[in-house]
């Protein structure tokens, strides 16, 4: 294997470029093949992923706010504060938020996992 990485980095660029392409021309190949056959590769796996679960009432309002609150927690240099300050500054907003806000975003957690389901 050494002998034939050390023979790969010494071939001429149009040497490699004639594999380059056949390399292309095989992985068009592969994937047709998956395609007629009904498989799904990682790219397209990634892009069809589908949430496991609806979000929470918290994950909705931090989705809101988290814009808001990372605008605010700002050093004395201007740079934004780490992600976990952050949610922790969303989690003590959403402790003393009042019921009927967090009412709000709970009902659209309701309705997402009902749509779910």
């Amino acid at each position: 294997m050494k002998k034939l990485g050390e023979a790969w980095r010494s071939l001429p660029a149009s040497k490699a470029a004639k594999f380059a392409a056949l390399a292309e021309k095989d992985k068009a190949r592969y994937n047709d093949t998956l395609k007629r056959l009904g498989v799904v590769t990682k790219e397209e796996a990634k892009r069809m992923k589908k949430p496991s679960r609806p979000k929470s009432g918290y994950m909705l309002y931090c989705d809101d706010h988290r814009a808001e609150v990372a605008a605010t927690l700002k050093d004395a240099m201007g740079q934004a504060f780490r992600y976990t300050e952050v949610m922790r500054t969303l989690g003590a907003k959403w402790k003393s938020l009042g019921a009927s806000e967090k009412a709000k975003y709970n009902d659209k957690a309701a309705a997402l996992k009902a749509a779910m389901a």
